[in-house]
């Protein structure tokens, strides 16, 4: 009420006969009235206020729908688990790249990382909705073997959140797979990617092709297969820095740079009359070089400047021919190609690491030799044995200490050439190897160093009937798939602001 107006109800008021006694009350009533409102007020706010305080802090809000897929929900929660996946595919490299969810992933869209990552979240969570109604529709169960192993992994988190470091599974899993995911919702979303993995690796199984027809799909594709081996170094011409007419610094070849770098690479062809010839070559003409070698490589993977050359049908191995552009000449020692139409191979194997007993990071001789004392008395053993398959994989329970193999007898099927270690893969692959052959080679690699005792089972399929398979189970499986979820499609809903 304006002080005008009070000023006039007061006049009106004494005109009207009432008394200052009666006016004070009613001015009095009215404070209280006005106080009472502003307290009502202040009350509701500050309830407003602890309400979002728990609710911030809560994950009640991660029940919202975020995504539906043909009408069954999930919540912001259960996205959160799918972001979370999509993100360990992205997070290395993001991380190489200094970037974060927040950073512009595509200039010309203006699209992020991070919505990136939730749209592949959303078509992730939209082929497995799909692909589980589809096996559910089909009458397709999950088998004693899936429900178990995901019930073990369920019973597992207790020591996984310890051995991160975690003092509950909750805060385990939120910081896994982010807020709203729980025990329970993680275990129900396991339970249907197994059930989706089970189903779809039950229709990839039902494709079935002859002989014959993964012989002409390899024919067809023989190009695409083929690996080569092959040396080669590049003499780089050298170059100086100019300044072109707009003030911009240059780089150029100096004049006769290319002619120099043609004689150089010349010579060295001439002197690579083998492998060793031809790093002996290298190092005349740059003190400390050597080739490079490009293994297993297929046609694609070679480089354009000598593609042609190295794929040519007749060429043979200890070919060597200089190839050149407007920065340099290359030398090329052609070694050898690889047809895949050879056979696999299983073995059974018995591994005993080399320890690194001084914690120096390095293996020793001496600990090299304890490890081939330990495989040698292994050896003992399996030579006082039947010398049979079954009493060789009874050792390999008991003294491989490779984990992928100490259960079933140290076996390896399918084994193609490259697969394994060198000198694994040169124990199964060597001219005459016949079922029975027994032997101790020593492997090594990023993860492990040691002693095999290897025993040759034989040969199995083609190799080239492998690729064959797999490339035509694949086109069919994508096919089949692409036509089942035509009919599935995914909308965003208010809780998918929630998620990432």
């Amino acid at each position: 009420m304006s002080a005008s107006s009070e000023k006039k109800r007061r006049q009106a008021e004494r005109e009207q006969g009432i008394d200052k006694k009666a006016t004070a009350q009613r001015e009095a009533e009215e404070k209280k009235q006005q106080s009472k409102r502003r307290w009502t007020i202040g009350t509701i706010l500050i309830v407003l206020l602890l309400v979002s305080i728990f609710v911030l802090n809560s994950t009640l809000p991660y029940h919202l729908t975020a995504v539906t897929v043909n009408g069954t929900s999930y919540s912001a929660g259960e996205m959160n688990y799918f972001y979370s996946n999509v993100y360990s595919q992205y997070g290395y490299y993001m991380s190489m790249m200094g970037v974060s969810a927040d950073d512009v992933m595509d200039e010309s869209t203006g699209e992020t990382w991070g919505e990136y990552i939730k749209e592949a979240a959303v078509n992730n969570v939209t082929q497995i909705e799909g692909l589980y109604q589809e096996a559910v529709a089909n009458g397709f169960t999950l088998s004693d073997e899936g429900r178990t192993s995901v019930e073990e992994y369920i019973a597992s988190l207790p020591d996984y959140a310890e051995n991160y470091g975690y003092s509950s599974v909750k805060k385990f899993l939120k910081a896994a797979y982010g807020t709203g995911v729980t025990e329970g919702m993680l275990e129900e979303l396991a339970l249907k990617q197994q059930l989706v993995s089970e189903y779809t690796q039950s229709i990839q199984d039902g494709f079935t092709y002859t002989n014959t027809e993964l012989a002409d799909y390899y024919a067809e594709h023989e190009a695409e297969y083929k690996t080569y081996d092959f040396l080669y170094y590049t003499v780089t011409a050298e170059t100086e820095e100019t300044t072109d007419d707009a003030g911009e610094t240059v780089t150029t070849v100096v004049e006769g740079g290319l002619e120099a770098a043609k004689e150089a690479a010349d010579t060295i062809a001439a002197g690579a009359v083998s492998e060793e010839a031809f790093d002996e070559a290298i190092d005349a003409w740059m003190e400390g070089e050597t080739s490079d070698a490009s293994t297993g490589v297929t046609e694609s993977s070679i480089n354009e400047l000598y593609r042609d050359w190295v794929t040519a049908s007749d060429r043979v191995a200890g070919d060597v021919t200089v190839v050149g552009d407007d920065s340099g000449y290359t030398v090329v020692m052609y070694q050898g190609c690889e047809d895949q139409r050879y056979p696999e191979v299983a073995v059974r194997h018995i591994l005993i690491k080399t320890e690194d007993t001084d914690g120096d990071g390095t293996y020793s001789d001496a600990e090299k030799a304890e490890a081939l004392s330990r495989i040698q008395e292994v050896e003992k053993a399996w030579n006082a044995s039947a010398k049979t398959e079954d009493a060789f994989a009874e050792l390999a329970n008991e003294y491989s200490e490779d984990a992928g193999s100490n259960t079933t007898g140290g076996l390896y099927e399918g084994i193609y050439k490259g697969e394994m270690v060198t000198e694994f893969n040169d124990f199964c692959f060597a001219e005459g190897r016949q079922p029975g052959d027994t032997g101790i080679v020593y492997g090594q690699s990023s993860s492990y160093e040691g002693y095999h005792l290897i025993y040759f089972v034989g040969t199995g399929e083609l190799h080239s009937n492998e690729l064959a398979r797999d490339a035509l189970v694949s086109a069919a499986y994508s096919d089949w798939q692409s036509q089942v979820l035509e009919n599935y499609s995914a909308d965003t809903k208010f809780g998918m602001k929630l998620v990432g």
